[in-house]
């Protein structure tokens, strides 16, 4: 695997050998936690051990357009050496300029770990293609042909959600909720912070400016939650509840909705809601703001806790 700025072969080998050793203990850990007998491991099962259950083992590779991100063949899981290579470079270039501005100044030998994160989040998502049934680039293009770009994009941020939901589970188990909403958020923070950067969104894209908004409002619903007490939630809206939206076509107002089970409206809000600003900040790449942004929404529309 190459990635942009390495240029040691040998450090590059020895990422490449984490990181597939990090994909096959993930999966050991989902097959585990799946084997529960609780509503949380039954969903944990249904959502990724089909997905998982034909592969042992993990390679980057170089794949064609037509492959998309990651293609399974004779058990062997190929994931797509190009949006790999792009979040570790982007991971690596946001590290290395918060060491430059003395930005919290991070330990460097914290980034093997923040790279393996990412990678694992980013693999959950595209794995959970499989059991969504979207598993193939060409199903994805009869999707978008019959729904439109937005019938993808849902399933893009539900998946999101889910990546972020295992991978909480993956780290710290089920027992303490508010470690687990912890963990949660972390995952959540990493989509917003780097899937974005890689897979640009352009301005003029509907569907993917739904799918970054969606992805936000789950995040600011945990962004200014403090963990040191009990959490407190709502039976019928827990802070780890899929949520996706519909953005109107004139971008001034947008439609909440929780998602499974079974899909709910939660409010709907418009430009004194501050959508309009939002679309503009997502479009630019301002996630920062965005968030900012949609923390102040969810707030307005009494949806944050």
């Amino acid at each position: 695997m190459t990635t942009a700025g390495t240029t040691d072969v040998q450090a590059t080998d020895s990422l490449e050998s984490r990181l597939t050793a990090r994909a096959l203990s993930t999966f050991e850990r989902l097959a585990e936690l799946g084997r529960a007998d609780d509503a949380r491991a039954c969903e944990l099962f249904d959502k990724f051990q089909p997905a998982i259950s034909d592969i042992d083992q993990v390679r980057i590779a170089p794949l064609s357009d037509d492959e998309g991100s990651f293609v399974v063949r004779d058990r062997i899981l190929y994931i797509n050496e190009d949006p790999v290579a792009r979040l570790l470079h982007a991971v690596t270039t946001e590290f290395e300029r918060r060491s430059a501005a003395n930005d919290s100044i991070p330990d460097p030998a914290e980034l093997p770990t923040l790279l393996e994160s990412v990678f694992t989040d980013f693999l959950l998502h595209e794995l959970r293609h499989r059991t969504q049934g979207v598993e193939t680039y060409d199903t994805v293009q009869r999707l978008k042909a019959v729904g439109g770009n937005s019938a993808m994009a849902e399933l893009d941020v539900l998946a999101d959600r889910d990546a972020a939901w295992a991978y909480a589970a993956i780290n710290v188990g089920w027992g303490n909720r508010s470690e687990f909403l912890a963990s949660f958020r972390e995952a959540l923070f990493l989509s917003s912070a780097y899937f974005f950067k890689i897979f640009p969104i352009p301005s003029g894209r509907h569907d993917k400016i739904e799918r970054a908004i969606g992805v936000l409002l789950m995040a600011a619903r945990l962004a200014n939650l403090q963990f040191a007490n009990t959490v407190v939630e709502r039976s019928e809206l827990p802070l780890d509840a899929p949520i996706s939206i519909v953005l109107s076509s004139t971008r001034n107002s947008l439609a909440i909705y929780k998602g499974e089970p079974s899909k709910k409206l939660l409010g709907v809000a418009n430009d004194a809601d501050g959508v309009v600003q939002l679309v503009v900040d997502v479009g630019n790449g301002n996630f920062d703001s965005a968030l900012v942004r949609s923390v102040k929404m969810m707030s307005r529309l009494n949806l944050l806790r």
